[in-house]
């Protein structure tokens, strides 16, 4: 029999979360008077412009070591060897430039802000490799006519408005290397806190990829999902073989397809929630992930039970990807996937055991991820379910233990200056346990969500602050296994104040004051967390 979800809820709760809201009023009213009424009153908030189309261009009307001022005669002396670049071809790097700062400011700033970038030299070829791997990576929505005007353009900020190489990438397969350095530090008053004090987060990884629709990747990390003396250990997060079949349709036919599309076969993260396209520690904005998705940075954790869906989510299968312009303006994506899936027995699903690569059943789980916007807003809806129990078990066991998680997501940008960004996520999954009516299979729901928003307070200084507030709901039938909580009803919830400080060379040093409000049988907490990342 199926145990019904328990309408029982206290009067402390209730007065909690009542609490927990007038806090997420109070935090934006303050970063909205603070950071958006003040700065506009004083005209002071913007020192310094971004770079504009006019600086990356402005030594293109130079050739290299020639002072501005110099004469017509003087210019007229140029011999034929010093091939000096003719008035089109000065027009033609302009207008790829242009087209650069375009494709930039709508595609690339989607999951990380621009002075990341910005502050990053690399040559012309540097940063097509880098661009074409950001590209393949899963949900970017980054156009294969865009790379090139993409590349030229950070590439001419690296040099001067030069960039140093001219004529199309080559066709030669290139390996590239990737690494992300990103230790934090979390402490406060309290013992109950998951991994306090330092710790080493690390991701390398490798890419070997060229013109050909077909792309290799793999990334494995050192990251906080690992326990006791698992902790030298690196996980393989992803290894993947992808085909860009849009570069198949384009190949073999004269007219370019509109529509984006690609498959991947192997080990890879799963696209669910916006989120997962930042669970990188390069492309994080926050100390902590949120608490829907949270992993190895809570508080109390063996006592307030499991997440929604722990990022980044890591799967083996495959999945589908497609990229529908509607308009000039509007994109909407399609990704559908099939995948081993979640893992875990009778006493629910195991995050930990769900690691694993080889699955534990013959039921894949099916899933996909839906968003459609333009580069200032964009909506998504994700889904995924199936089995996670064991086909070895004998008797009631043996009957299938399934899971569905749905989710819906919003994000904002303005340029580089608001990021605003949504979520709410659901998972309904079973469980069996000594119910008052005797053993039983029943089913648990954990949802929950976050809202957060960041502002670049001063592009001079590169200084943004951060706010988040979220919360996780638990409903069941009993608490959490070993959890002294009387009741398998609570909630959590915490807000987050930050201040992020983009350093030179593109790396970023985040620092977060957090308050943790957990059910009455625990104490809240407050900790201070810091981290620093680096992608190299």
């Amino acid at each position: 029999m199926t145990a019904s979800y328990s309408q029982h809820t206290t009067t402390s709760t209730a007065d909690r979360h009542r609490r927990g809201y007038r806090w997420v009023w109070i935090l934006f009213a303050g970063f909205f008077v603070s950071n958006v009424v003040i700065p506009r009153l004083s005209a002071q908030t913007f020192a310094l412009p971004r770079p504009s189309v006019k600086e990356a261009t402005q030594s293109l009307e130079q050739t290299p070591n020639e002072p501005e001022a110099k004469s017509e005669d003087a210019k007229n002396e140029k011999t034929d060897d010093a091939h000096p670049k003719s008035e089109s071809s000065k027009q033609k790097d302009t207008q790829l430039i242009q087209d650069g700062v375009i494709a930039f400011n709508q595609y690339c700033i989607a999951c990380h802000d621009a002075e990341k970038s910005l502050q990053v030299s690399r040559s012309l070829a540097g940063w097509r490799s880098t661009v074409v791997r950001m590209a393949g990576k899963d949900g970017a929505d980054i156009p294969a006519s865009t790379h090139e005007s993409i590349s030229i353009y950070l590439a001419s900020l690296s040099t001067g408005g030069k960039t140093g190489e001219s004529g199309a990438a080559d066709a030669t397969p290139q390996l590239s290397v990737t690494g992300t350095v990103s230790p934090w530090f979390r402490g406060g008053g309290s013992s109950n806190i998951e991994f306090p004090g330092f710790f080493g987060d690390v991701w390398v990884g490798a890419s070997l990829q060229n013109k050909s629709p077909i792309s290799v990747r793999a990334t494995a990390c050192n990251s906080c999902h690992n326990q006791g003396s698992q902790l030298g250990r690196f996980d393989l997060l992803e290894a993947t073989i992808r085909v860009d079949l849009t570069k198949l349709w384009n190949t073999s036919l004269s007219c370019p397809c509109p529509v984006q599309a690609s498959v991947q076969a192997g080990r890879f993260v799963v696209p669910f929630g916006a989120y997962y396209q930042q669970s990188n520690p390069g492309v994080d904005r926050a100390v902590t992930r949120p608490l829907i998705y949270n992993m190895g940075q809570r508080v109390y954790a063996n006592q307030l039970g499991t997440q929604v869906l722990p990022m980044p989510y890591s799967d083996e299968g495959a999945s589908a990807n497609f990229v529908v312009p509607i308009g000039s303006a509007v994109t909407t994506t399609f990704d559908a996937y099939v995948v081993n899936g979640l893992e875990g027995s009778t006493n629910g699903i195991d995050f930990f055991v769900s690691r694993d690569y080889v699955d534990n059943n013959r039921s894949p789980s099916l899933g996909g991820r839906v968003t459609i916007g333009d580069k200032h807003l964009r909506l998504g809806a994700s889904l995924i379910g199936g089995r996670f129990n064991s086909d070895a078990g004998t008797g009631p066991f043996n009957q299938g233990m399934n899971y569905t998680i749905f989710g819906l997501d919003a994000t904002f940008r303005w340029e580089d200056i608001w990021r605003i960004q949504g979520e709410f996520a659901q998972r309904d999954s079973d469980r069996f346990g000594n119910l008052p009516m005797g053993p039983s299979l029943f089913s648990e729901r954990f949802s929950g969500g976050y809202l957060q928003a960041e502002y670049l307070v001063s592009r001079q200084k590169h200084l943004s602050l951060f706010g988040r507030y979220d919360t996780q709901l638990t409903h069941s039938a009993l608490a959490p296994l070993g959890s002294p909580l009387a009741s398998g009803d609570f909630h959590v919830d915490r807000i987050t104040f930050g201040v992020n400080w983009t350093l030179p060379g593109g790396s970023l040093l985040m620092t977060d004051i957090e308050h943790w409000n957990v059910p009455t049988t625990f104490q809240d907490v407050n900790l201070l967390g810091i981290r620093w990342a680096a992608t190299f």
